[in-house]
């Protein structure tokens, strides 16, 4: 059987005595059957020849004096029923206490005699060890297994430290890691799968639930928005019909005078929407041109709609061109105009609608255009800037 001290290296026999970095050197003597020391150097010690001594009558041997060794080593253990079984990885730290005991008794191979020691006690103490101790772990092992004092008041630690001494060995700790195997896991690992799929379960419930209620809440928004949006379409097509009624007959100074407090009117029913102080439907009963629209006397004629309604009905409603050019395209300017006095909630695709129908007409009546009109239209057309300036 392989001595384990040999296999870590924990004691080794030179050929003849000589120091080597730390590790001790020990030198022996034959004397009849036995050996006897002769001399015990410690590491860095100088190495003198004994005067007068043969070299065949001496043996010498070399000890690791690092502080801290390791040597790791597993068994598997059962409980005092028999029921329950895991496994314990042991690690054992340890320093070389007395190389001359470790020597002496190295046939009998010291530190395998700890290991062995180390082990009987655990199944010893394993006995009295309550299995939920061990299965849970609440406190760590190696305190529940070598710290806990016996009825004698000693602990088990100090008895195995004890033992290893007498050996040579010097423990300074136990470190211990319990392994379960599968079949003492099963109901803990099944609890625990039942917990998590109940949590997602949970979870996933209320996400469909929250899925739901987004759904439902935005349908509702997106119904909200499309009665909007036809409301303010109604409004507009409305507008377009009521600048139409105002400056159809527009042939004059004179005529562009009379339609001005109807332009002006009809800003006013478009402010009223866009503040909220009118009823969309009331707005779209307003700007429908019947014989009961109002006239906003409060409505300013220096506001931006307003001088820009005044200006294009003054500049677009003289046209010399055929009436039905002239209403297309006072029709589609004002359309445009009130696309844009929505703001941020103008709709790209109206705007550019409108803007292309604008720039098709002004083509067909390029020829009939003075400078001013020109400019005006040239003003319609860049919607961003409209929009700020009927913001303002």
């Amino acid at each position: 059987m392989a001595n384990l001290t040999e296999q870590e290296r924990l004691v080794r026999r030179l050929p003849e005595p000589a120091p080597h970095p730390d590790h001790y050197l020990l030198v022996f003597k034959r004397s009849g059957r036995d050996w006897k020391l002769r001399l015990s150097l410690g590491p860095g010690e100088p190495y003198r020849k004994p005067f007068l001594e043969s070299p065949d009558a001496l043996v010498a041997y070399i000890i690791p004096s690092e502080p801290h060794l390791r040597y790791s080593f597993d068994d598997t253990y059962k409980t005092h029923d028999q029921l329950h079984s895991f496994k314990l990885q042991l690690t054992l730290e340890y320093r070389i206490s007395d190389p001359a005991s470790l020597i002496q008794k190295f046939e009998r191979d010291p530190l395998q005699s700890v290991i062995d020691e180390i082990d009987s006690y655990l199944k010893q103490r394993i006995k009295s060890l309550d299995w939920t101790a061990v299965e849970h772990e609440q406190v760590g092992l190696e305190q529940i297994l070598f710290h806990h004092a016996s009825d004698e008041g000693s602990t088990g630690f100090a008895k195995l430290r004890h033992f290893a001494d007498q050996q040579g060995i010097g423990i300074q700790r136990i470190l211990v890691v319990r392994e379960l195997p599968k079949e003492e896991t099963k109901v803990a690992a099944a609890e625990v799968r039942n917990i998590r799929d109940q949590h997602i379960a949970v979870i996933e419930h209320g996400t469909r639930s929250l899925r739901q209620n987004l759904g439902h809440e935005l349908a509702d928004r997106q119904k909200t928005f499309d009665r909007r949006n036809q409301l303010a379409q109604n409004i507009t097509n409305n507008i377009g019909r009521a600048f139409d009624q105002a400056t159809d007959n527009i042939r004059s100074l004179d005529d562009i005078q009379r339609a001005v407090p109807k332009v002006a009117a009809i800003q006013g029913a478009i402010t009223g929407v866009a503040t909220g102080a009118l009823p969309g439907v009331q707005a779209a009963g307003v700007l429908s041109g019947g014989s009961g629209m109002p006239l906003l006397s409060s409505a300013s004629a220096e506001s931006p709609l307003t001088a820009l309604l005044v200006e294009v009905a003054g500049a677009l409603g003289g046209l010399d061109c055929d009436p039905a050019d002239r209403r297309a395209i006072l029709s589609w300017s004002l359309h445009l105009i009130a696309e844009a006095l929505r703001g941020s909630a103008a709709s790209q695709e109206e705007l550019e609608t409108y803007v292309n129908a604008v720039t098709g007409k002004f083509t067909d009546l390029l020829r009939v255009l003075n400078p001013a009109q020109v400019k005006l239209i040239k003003r319609l057309q860049d919607v961003e800037a409209l929009k700020k300036e009927l913001s303002r």
